[in-house]
């Protein structure tokens, strides 16, 4: 309900913002308000997590997840002088989900790897026939000890500069509800690579 009552005014702020005449000062609001804004979209999602079970009967391409994620993240990182690159196979890849659900994966671990890249850095995301989604950043990785408590509930690295600990353990929240996985290991080259592992698709209907 909080997180509900938040989305008016935080509306109301960025309009505010959009008709001052300080361009350079609106840039920097806005920022902090988008900011907040994905935070509260990320609460909600929360509770629409803990409290529905997500339909998992859609036939959903991979492929086409990954696009609409990276389009709208686009902005994101642009503004933090960061590149998306999307790496897709020849031939759609097929999972059994919920597609509101898998873009929303993909979006949190997206902004995670742009927090947790250097300016001018690249984050990479691709599809493999697995099938999976990899996600690979140019941070400074995982440690080995800290794996699997990124994926704990408002957990923040010392590394992380913003949001509020509650994308990864979204995304694991996700994946388990799609009857899939998530793991992470380094990146080919440094950085981190989280991996969204789906079941086998097994039908065509």
């Amino acid at each position: 309900n909080a997180a509900h009552q938040l989305r008016t005014p935080l509306t109301v702020l960025a309009a505010n913002i959009d008709m001052m005449s300080d361009a350079a000062v609106a840039a920097k609001l806005r920022y902090d308000v988008d900011l907040m804004s994905r935070i509260v979209t990320q609460l909600l999602l929360v509770a629409r997590l803990e409290n529905l079970n997500i339909c998992v009967d859609e036939r959903v391409e991979l492929s086409s997840m990954v696009r609409e994620a990276a389009e709208n993240l686009g902005p994101l990182a642009i503004s933090t002088q960061k590149t998306l690159e999307v790496d897709e196979p020849m031939n759609p890849v097929f999972v059994r989900g919920n597609a509101r659900a898998v873009v929303a994966a993909v979006s949190n671990l997206i902004e995670n790897a742009l927090n947790h890249s250097p300016p001018g850095g690249a984050v990479k995301i691709r599809v493999t026939a697995n099938p999976s989604i990899e996600v690979l950043d140019s941070g400074p990785g995982v440690p080995q000890h800290m794996r699997e408590k990124i994926f704990e509930r408002f957990w923040r690295g010392e590394s992380s500069r913003e949001g509020a600990g509650l994308g990864l353990a979204i995304v694991r929240r996700i994946m388990r509800a799609l009857r899939g996985d998530i793991s992470v290991a380094d990146a080919p080259g440094g950085g981190a690579k989280f991996s969204l592992d789906f079941p086998v698709f097994s039908g065509e209907s």
